[in-house]
């Protein structure tokens, strides 16, 4: 009679360790569940601050990184090289270390006009337009925003020269950006 109250004594200890551990998976998947679908709203309501911002044509992305066509990489102040849109007027400035702008900069700032703009929106915001310059010609812009606010812009048409400039873009009127003069 003992070893039959032992052993049912055991059989329930873990049957009820047993259920204590499913109703702990079950806690455990309701609450990733309700993290990833809060991740999943907050990059929704991003993704539609971008698009409105990308809408308004009003906007600057600071370059921290440019990559040309053979991926090789270099890092950039963001103050100093840029893609800035107010409107229709696009200003692309862009630093080097071997180029000496008016003001000493070492850089190239050229001003145009966008005659393309098209804005979509995807598992990201991406801005299709073309840009005309003095200097750079007709460059052709595919630009990716995600919901972090990083853009990455595929440029086009310069030359024969295609490169990649990746940075955040923010609003214009919180752009921290020195605009060169240009030489012509």
């Amino acid at each position: 009679m003992k070893k039959i109250l032992i052993i049912t004594g055991i059989l329930f200890m873990i049957f009820s360790i047993e259920l204590i551990a499913q109703d702990s998976k079950a806690d455990k998947k309701a609450a990733k569940k309700a993290r990833k679908e809060a991740r999943e709203k907050e990059k929704a309501a991003a993704l539609a601050r971008y698009v409105d911002l990308a809408n308004s044509k009003e906007w600057a992305i600071q370059a921290e990184m440019i990559y040309d066509e053979k991926n090789n990489t270099f890092t950039l102040n963001p103050s100093m090289n840029f893609i800035l849109l107010d409107n229709e007027e696009l200003t692309f400035q862009l630093v080097l270390q071997d180029l000496y702008g008016w003001t000493g900069s070492k850089g190239s700032t050229d001003l145009g006009q966008v005659s393309e703009y098209e804005v979509s929106l995807s598992k990201s915001v991406k801005i299709n337009m073309t840009g005309k310059g003095a200097q750079m010609g007709t460059v052709k812009f595919n630009i990716t925003i995600d919901s972090s606010g990083m853009a990455r812009a595929y440029l086009s048409g310069i030359g024969s020269d295609r490169l990649t400039i990746s940075g955040l873009i923010v609003p214009l009127a919180q752009a921290e950006v020195f605009k060169d003069t240009t030489n012509y």
